[in-house]
């Protein structure tokens, strides 16, 4: 009985991977697609700014996005016909391939956001101010001075 169920858990197994791998392979075309509308509204707020240099850059970053999306549209085609064919090997090569490429968009979006705020993905630039009113009674700014210490270590 135990090696049954093994080898039915296995077929299933087997049977529901490429289940999982369509999925996760729509799934990154649904990213990449989304991120071409943000790029997209992004483009045209650029636009409406007038700010010419800028929205040259943004639509590069759109152009490469779009070439990206339709390479995956296109690998996603060719993994559904080798999966018809019945070979599996190249439709999971072909879905790997996918995966990779939703980085790619990644970067791509960031880097569109990089030519209209150069600074926006940066860190470490946040400054914070604290005004301690006159009226506060110094046990209470010692008890600060003393998180401070913490959030310093």
């Amino acid at each position: 009985m135990l090696h049954r169920s093994f080898v039915l858990v296995v077929f299933l197994s087997l049977v529901a991977l490429p289940a999982a791998a369509q999925e996760r392979s729509s799934e990154v075309v649904r990213t990449l697609e989304r991120s071409a509308t943000r790029i997209q509204h992004l483009l045209g707020e650029t636009r409406r700014a007038g700010d010419v240099r800028r929205a040259s850059c943004v639509d590069e970053q759109l152009s490469q996005l779009t070439a990206t999306l339709r390479l995956a549209l296109e690998r996603q085609h060719r993994a559904n016909r080798h999966e018809d064919r019945g070979d599996r090997v190249m439709a999971e090569r072909e879905r790997a391939l996918i995966t990779r490429l939703s980085a790619r968009g990644q970067e791509l979006e960031r880097e569109a956001q990089l030519c209209v705020d150069p600074d926006a993905l940066e860190g470490n630039r946040t400054r914070v101010t604290v005004l301690i009113d006159p009226d506060v009674p110094d046990d209470a700014l010692e008890e600060i001075t003393d998180r401070r210490a913490v959030f310093a270590r």
